[in-house]
């Protein structure tokens, strides 16, 4: 669809077209864009990179002003007007805001859904762009109605604060509220690079810091991409999400387990060693927003596993400390006295997927097996380097002058036998650590960078959501109903309408370059008919078939991932039969999914309102199916202890936990798999106990076991009711 046209039924949805002069208006700029964007010569330049896409964007807010009260309409013409000055200056073969200070809003193209996204800048007065400058990258936290027409940006007296400070201050838009997960991380990738296209940065003094929902970005970012930043600095942000939610951890299926600490920053924390953290927190920071504790837990953590922090508390003060200026001058003063070493002699990475695969100068190119995570720690002494690996094939080493002596033999041992002795060709060696336990098939798929699942993946690359039309005209208006609702949900999370196209207008160009989101089955979709005999599951009536199990049944769901038969460098995501995100919020539809996920449209779970599995689970290494990597049925039983009630006492050296026992009738609890004991109704276990992962199960008079696994940090006392109060008559 022509994007002048796309615009104009984006306006319409919004409903401005009862403004017949504002969309006379909007139509003519459309066009202007429409035809600058088909005409230019050179896609690359600067000034056709900080103009278009600006323009692009100007439009989506003059569409989105449109609709807003009072003095919304006046506000789109002025953005209109915007986007014709970018127009004039891409004309001209200036580049946008070249020269100008202060509080800039930019733009750029993405490129999975290919919408105009924003980014916000500070330029201080001093910049002239002669020399380096500093870069503090600030992640905002979660406000329900942050958009485009109101994001969630620092005021001007808080910018500043990094002026003063002599940095460059940008602000992602993170695509709304995203946690700055999945395409929240890669628009805050994509804004960074736009910061160091058009701005004079210095790569060795590039700094993470956020607030709430932003800091608990900067712990994952920061931690997923070792060696990126000089220094970063989190504020009040979740630390342990299994806690936060709560979720339960040890009864949880194992796919959910998988991908709940492959975004969780206390699972991630080994990669925090060469890193730099400064912590705050509000003293009296709470449920339901980010208990200060959080903090705590990874300050423990951290220090465990010899990467001390520092740490600031704000006395007397809750969660809002980021409403207030010392936060900024405290967190922003402290992040400019670092410079990254990029050649630290101790690095380390555990990692959940090949697109976190690299901690500094230390790679991780291949896994021993999938649905675990990799973990390989590297420390150098001399000319000899020394490898501790878990669940790790081969790696690569990226050496230089810095760490090593390259006119010397180079000695790498891996978990103590020697994998590499000798001289260095090159700036890096490849060893083989351990033989993988899925080998290799000649010919076979092989999961990889950029094509490893899970579900999420597909939507961090180029996409388009592709309706069948093979079926009934019934059945080709609901698919062409579902990805229409599709779209709107993604829109209302991500803020951008996906491109999306009719099965007859799929061709290998639009294969080769784009991953395909399929909607409908072999029977209603003719680009899913064409590859179904390659594909790991097997359609039939009302049943899915996988690994030789049959699932049957009218209200079934299902979707995967896998590779493109015809494209194997992008994937294909199916949904077929009920929608796997009905019941869950529209910030988290595609968190906890796996490589594939069959289930039955029936009742959800307690914790994260998605469906019970059927069958969910991971392919192996070649995108086979392995029953090992798979969760069968789920019976959608809570079996947690639920959300501990946290007491601060700040003079306790070691955390105390109380048990008490809600039901009428007996409980036996047992701690640590030591002592056993029955509790009679109403009566209470407590022990004190050393700081560090403790194990609570409580064997209930209704059958059930209840367990909890948590970190346990001192100055806090920690007291559960077994069991959880919303947990009786469920499901």
């Amino acid at each position: 669809m022509a994007f002048a046209l796309a615009v104009v039924l984006l306006l319409t949805r919004l409903g401005c077209a009862q403004d017949n002069q504002l969309q006379a208006r909007f139509d003519e700029v459309a066009k202007a864009v429409e035809r600058a964007e088909t005409s230019a010569k050179d896609r690359n330049s600067d000034a056709y990179l900080s103009n278009l896409p600006l323009a692009r964007f100007k439009l989506r807010k003059a569409a989105a002003l449109a609709r807003a009260p009072f003095e919304g309409p006046a506000k789109a013409q002025e953005a209109l007007a915007e986007a014709e000055e970018a127009l004039n200056r891409l004309k001209a073969g200036n580049v946008a805001f070249e020269g100008e200070k202060g509080h800039l809003e930019r733009a750029y193209m993405t490129e999975n859904d290919r919408t105009a996204q924003p980014y916000y800048v500070y330029i201080p007065e001093g910049y002239d762009g002669k020399k380096p400058w500093p870069l503090i990258v600030f992640l905002h936290g979660y406000v329900p109605n942050t958009s485009i027409i109101d994001p969630w940006v620092l005021t001007e007296d808080k910018e500043r604060v990094a002026a003063a400070n002599g940095a460059l201050l940008l602000t992602p838009y993170g695509r709304r509220n995203t946690d700055f997960q999945g395409v929240g991380e890669v628009d805050v990738l994509a804004a960074i690079e736009e910061m160091t296209r058009f701005y004079a940065v210095d790569p060795d003094r590039v700094y993470l810091s956020g607030p709430s929902m932003g800091g608990y970005g900067t712990w994952t970012i920061s931690l997923r991409y070792p060696g990126m930043f000089a220094a970063c600095a989190p504020m009040c942000g979740q630390t342990d999400m299994f806690v936060w939610w709560p979720w339960p951890y040890l009864t949880a299926p194992v796919f959910k387990r998988f991908l709940g600490e492959w975004d969780n920053p206390i699972h991630l924390a080994p990669n925090g060693v060469g890193q730099h953290y400064f912590l705050q927190h509000g003293e009296f920071d709470r449920k339901p927003l980010i208990p200060v504790e959080q903090s705590h837990m990874m300050r423990w953590e951290m220090d465990r596993l010899g990467t001390p922090i520092e740490y600031f508390e704000h006395e007397g003060e809750d969660h809002f400390i980021y409403w207030n200026l010392p936060c900024y001058e405290k967190g922003f003063s402290w992040l400019v006295k670092h410079q990254l070493d990029r050649w630290p002699k101790h690095v380390r990475l555990k990692s959940y997927t090949y697109r976190y695969d690299t901690g500094f100068w230390l790679r991780i190119l291949e896994y021993q097996r999938w649905g675990t995570p990799g973990f390989a720690e590297a420390k150098v002494e001399g000319n000899r380097i020394d490898l501790t690996t878990q669940n790790v094939s081969r790696v690569r080493l990226a050496l230089s002058k810095e760490l090593v002596d390259l006119d010397q033999p180079v000695v790498v041992t891996a978990d103590g036998k020697e994998v590499f002795s000798g001289q260095v060709r090159g700036d890096a060696i490849e060893v083989t650590v351990a033989e993988p336990l899925t080998a290799a098939k000649p010919g076979a798929l092989r999961k990889r960078k950029g094509l490893c699942g899970p579900i999420e993946d597909v939507f961090n690359g180029p996409f388009v959501l592709v309706v069948g039309t093979a079926g009934t005209k019934e059945e080709t208006r609901a698919l062409a109903e579902r990805v229409a609702n599709w779209r709107a949900e993604w829109d209302a999370f991500a803020d951008g309408l996906p491109p999306a196209m009719l099965d007859t207008e799929v061709d290998e160009a639009v294969m080769a370059e784009r991953n395909l989101v399929l909607f409908g089955t072999p029977k209603t979709n003719h680009v899913l008919a064409a590859i179904a005999d390659r594909l790991p599951v097997t359609f039939g009536e009302d049943s899915y078939t996988l690994g030789g199990q049959t699932y049957t049944g009218p209200d079934l769901g299902l979707a995967f991932c896998y590779p493109n038969p015809r494209s194997p460098d992008r994937y294909v995501l199916v949904y077929a039969g009920a929608d796997p995100g009905q019941n869950l919020g529209i910030n988290h539809k595609h968190d906890l999914l796996p490589d594939y996920f069959i289930f039955r449209a029936a009742t959800q779970n307690r914790y994260d309102d998605m469906y019970p599995q059927l069958c969910a689970g991971f392919f192996d290494l070649n995108w086979g199916y392995d029953p090992e990597l798979m969760d069968k049925e789920a019976d959608g039983v809570d079996r947690y202890f639920g959300s501990a009630n946290l007491i601060r006492e700040k003079t306790l050296t070691q955390p105390i936990a109380k048990v008490t026992n809600g039901y009428a009738d007996p409980l036996t609890v047992t701690i640590d798999d030591g002592e056993t004991v029955t509790l009679q109704p109403g009566d209470s276990l407590e022990r004190t106990l050393e700081p560090g992962r403790h194990l609570f199960a409580a064997r209930c008079p209704d059958g059930v076991t209840r367990t909890e696994q948590r970190l346990m940090v001192p100055e806090f006392r920690y007291e559960w009711r077994v069991p959880p109060l919303y947990a009786a008559g469920w499901p």
